[in-house]
């Protein structure tokens, strides 16, 4: 009987055939990968950016404040301060001196007449920054105007008014520490 002798197979040629054939599938796999990422895109975060922190705030004790620019008429003229609960209006005044003025509801008062010479409070900036200041006087002033606050104060003034004489409560604090972050 003539029996055809099949050829042996060599276990290292298929196992490299094999491998090469797995390497063939994986670039394949990535090439097809690349191809698509722009259809993938928003599906997985690519970079860790720090988001803005949004809007500016003001911590006067255990109490904080957005800080909003004051309303202004169309002339530029200062309108009444409205009674927003949580709400300091920016007066005006650049950096380093400003001005912020909280309306005259019952919880402001109670707010502004725990805070004492010596304790700190702090503006949170919507870039993230923080500025630290001390309290230097709280004091109950017969006329205060917002927009003369001193130039030469790096700080902040707060300002409460009692009633539309120009009586309120003046809070003067000085820089501590700018922390930009």
């Amino acid at each position: 009987m003539n029996q055809i002798d099949a050829p042996k197979q060599n276990p290292a040629r298929l196992i490299f055939i094999g491998l090469l054939a797995l390497l063939v599938l994986a670039a394949l796999a990535v090439g097809a990968f690349s191809l698509a990422r722009p259809k993938l895109e928003g599906w997985f975060p690519l970079s860790t950016a720090t988001p803005p922190c949004g809007e500016s705030r003001l911590v006067a004790g255990t109490s904080q404040f957005s800080i909003q620019p004051a309303p202004s008429d169309t002339d530029g003229a200062q309108l009444a301060i409205p009674s927003d609960p949580g709400v300091v209006y920016w007066m005006g005044g650049d950096s380093p001196s400003y001005a912020l003025v909280f309306n005259p509801d019952r919880q402001n008062q109670v707010v502004l007449g725990t805070l004492r010479a010596g304790m700190a409070i702090s503006v949170n900036w919507y870039d993230c920054s923080v500025s630290t200041y001390t309290i230097q006087s709280v004091e109950l002033r017969t006329v205060f105007d917002p927009a003369q606050v001193d130039p030469e104060l790096v700080g902040v003034t707060l300002y409460l008014p009692l009633d539309g004489t120009g009586r309120g409560l003046v809070v003067i604090a000085r820089t501590m520490q700018p922390n930009p972050q």
